[in-house]
């Protein structure tokens, strides 16, 4: 199994779950050559709302997209060509879901600590989600809903989207979605900020075995 990284040197927790795996980290102009494992495209930064068919409505993305952005939706592309499953954490799984054909909102705030989410068992777990940008999938022709927000939660995003009215409609706010055309696994939270074996990321490697 090999576990390859976008652009960034990083692999924790997955290198404690996965000890075993090849890892690689993937630059710039590169693309992955086997699909005995995954693609994990990480946080960072919001993705240009071009990527996503919006126009920039506000000051959190440059005028154009950055390497970055396209680099990214590069390598996500080409996972998806050869069948290579893709991991992707708070911006990468918001990359994802707008390489799917879904929407952002473009820039939210109050939502820089860990909350409460539900999971699709019903369960209730603790979330490290720091995200600037929210998944709508709703125009994806398949995804599946895995975790949501609490209802509560909703009350942070209301009102902070202008540019997008139909966006406060859409509640509890997904956090765990599977995009099954591109083979993505899109997670807002952040694993590597919490411990292995707690119960966020012991759902999250559940569901990267059941998935990718």
């Amino acid at each position: 199994m090999i576990l390859y990284s976008a652009l960034i040197d990083a692999f924790y927790p997955f290198d404690i779950f996965y000890p075993d795996a090849e890892k690689q980290v993937l630059h710039l102009g590169e693309n992955p050559t086997r699909t005995d494992g995954w693609l994990i495209i990480w946080g960072g930064a919001d993705i240009h709302p071009s990527q996503y068919g919006r126009a920039n409505m506000g000051t959190h993305t440059g005028s154009k997209p950055s390497i970055r952005d396209l680099e990214e939706e590069r390598m996500l592309r080409e996972a998806t060509k050869i069948g290579l499953p893709v991991l992707g954490i708070c911006r990468g799984a918001q990359l994802a879901c707008a390489v799917a054909g879904g929407i952002l909102a473009q820039h939210i705030t109050g939502h820089q600590s860990s909350h409460m989410i539900i999971t699709d068992k019903g369960d209730k777990i603790l979330s490290s989600s720091l995200h600037h940008q929210m998944m709508y999938p709703w125009e994806v022709p398949r995804f599946e809903v895995l975790a949501h927000s609490l209802p509560s939660r909703s009350e942070v995003y209301k009102g902070l989207t202008d540019y997008e009215e139909t966006i406060a409609a859409y509640e509890p706010e997904p956090e765990i979605i599977y995009f099954p055309d591109q083979k993505a696994l899109a997670i807002q939270g952040h694993p590597e900020f919490m411990e292995a074996e707690c119960p966020y990321n012991l759902y999250v490697k559940q569901l990267c075995t059941s998935y990718l």
